[in-house]
């Protein structure tokens, strides 16, 4: 994988603007949620039907944690999410000051890296979910 910069050309657009996009609606309908306190949080409908947590459980329960602050609950609630959205909120940053400085943040992944990464992501979902397994 290589990160690289371009000077900023209008009929360019790099991905990290819309990821931005998305991380922006997530942080509204987390808000609105925090607007709403006497709504109870979402139960996982897999968990509820298996009594066993998807590889998703305490995603939003995750976001309620760190809307309040507690870092390390939200951590704890699923891992694998709460390192992804720091990775997605770095490179919007990362993007965001590039993009201050006149430049474009570019992300090079040939296709032989892909398959890694996508292996590693895989991989570390799984690990997510075993740990939420055997968390209850």
């Amino acid at each position: 994988m290589k990160l690289f910069l371009k000077p900023h050309v209008r009929s360019t657009i790099p991905a990290w603007p819309w990821v931005g996009v998305g991380l922006m609606i997530l942080g509204v309908g987390a808000g609105v949620i925090q607007l709403l306190p006497d709504l109870p949080l979402p139960v996982c409908g897999f968990k509820a039907a298996t009594g066993h947590p998807c590889p998703a459980c305490g995603f939003t329960h995750m976001l309620d944690s760190l809307l309040h602050g507690h870092i390390t609950q939200a951590y704890v609630m699923n891992p694998f999410f709460f390192i992804a959205l720091a990775v997605l909120v770095a490179w919007v940053g990362a993007g965001f000051a590039a993009r201050l400085a006149g430049q474009d943040l570019f992300v090079d992944l040939p296709a032989g890296q892909r398959k890694w990464v996508w292996i590693a992501a895989i991989a570390g979902l799984l690990c997510s979910w075993l740990f939420l397994w055997r968390a209850g």
